[in-house]
């Protein structure tokens, strides 16, 4: 995982040196004075994941389950692995409020859609060891809720920007089953994805200086029903040697309040109740035109407790409207 991550970098520092030779071609003219009125996007998320971190922050590939199989007679402790793959599709509106220069800046709606898919394997059974086979998979199509975004109160200035924002977030696919614990969830191969209610604060600074551009966010994310309020926080730095070009690195650390419970224990078939974790995520943004904007990363989780170990690339495409 860590061997791809570097492949990735290695990957966009190529780029960013071949853009730098040829920067006359490629520059991008920018228009001053433009207004912007709405911003279309669609973001593409390919997730995947084969281990977890457990609760003592160990990463975990198999685990195990105590379990009688169809035709078996003996009731055993099986070590099984999960293999989870989500990808995820976000359509995304933004407004802008061209009445303020401050306050209300922005409204943001988000419609996510994914398709989840799940497979179990025993890695042997009592009767030959070393053989793996699927005991159960399964696989669902969903709309997943619908997320807003609001900037209230925004400053954009030559060197530095400040927002406080807020988030909203109100599920299609709701969490149904809060009391079921991991294993009632695996004996019932039941996929409990789904999400509550959510509601966060938030803000986010940043400076730029010559080149280089870095900033701090912080959210206080409040979840309804068994899901734990959460902080995430995040660190921002980005470099751009070409007009209309970055490439930026984002530090994201999440943590859970509370102290943890059994009940919250990881599994790959429902939505973690409660985790702490660091992420490392590079990309790559590009403005083709003034209007055109592509935007592609790669996350990787280093570290974490009670939540799974995966990776997850990101796509984006936006078109902005101005006047």
């Amino acid at each position: 995982m860590r061997n791809l991550l570097f492949k990735i970098v290695l990957f966009f520092a190529n780029i960013f040196f071949v853009s730098s030779i040829f920067a006359q071609e490629i520059n991008i003219e920018e228009e001053k004075n433009k207004q912007k009125l709405f911003e279309l996007g669609v973001t593409a998320n390919f997730e995947k994941s084969i281990s977890y971190f457990d609760k003592n922050g160990k990463v975990q590939v198999t685990d195990t389950i105590y379990y009688q199989k169809e035709g078996d007679s003996t009731v055993a402790y099986y070590p099984y692995t999960t293999d989870k793959a989500r990808r995820n599709y976000v359509l995304d509106v933004s407004v802008y409020n061209p009445l303020t220069n401050y306050f209300l800046k922005q409204l943001t709606v988000e419609l996510p859609f994914s398709y989840y898919s799940i497979k179990e394997q025993f890695t042997n059974d009592s009767a030959v060891l070393a053989r793996k086979y699927t005991r159960n998979e399964d696989s669902r199509y969903e709309f997943d809720g619908l997320g807003f975004d609001l900037s209230l109160f925004r400053i954009n200035t030559k060197y530095i920007d400040f927002d406080i924002f807020t988030k909203l977030y109100i599920p299609f696919y709701k969490y149904e089953s809060l009391s079921d614990s991991t294993e009632d969830i695996m004996y019932n191969k039941k996929i409990e994805l789904g999400r509550e209610k959510e509601f966060a604060l938030a803000s986010n600074v940043r400076a730029k200086i010559s080149k280089f551009r870095f900033g701090i966010e912080g959210i206080y994310q409040m979840r309804a029903g068994d899901f734990t309020d959460r902080i995430l926080s995040k660190l921002y730095l980005a470099f751009s040697n070409v007009k209309n070009t970055e490439i930026y690195t984002n530090l994201n650390y999440i943590y859970s309040l509370g102290e943890y419970q059994e009940k919250y224990k990881v599994s790959q078939w429902r939505t973690t109740l409660y985790e702490r974790y660091f992420d490392a995520e590079v990309g790559f943004k590009i403005a083709f035109t003034e209007n055109w904007v592509a935007d592609i990363a790669y996350a990787v989780k280093i570290w974490g407790e009670n939540t799974p170990a995966r990776n997850n690339i990101r796509l984006n495409l936006a078109y902005v409207f101005t006047k």
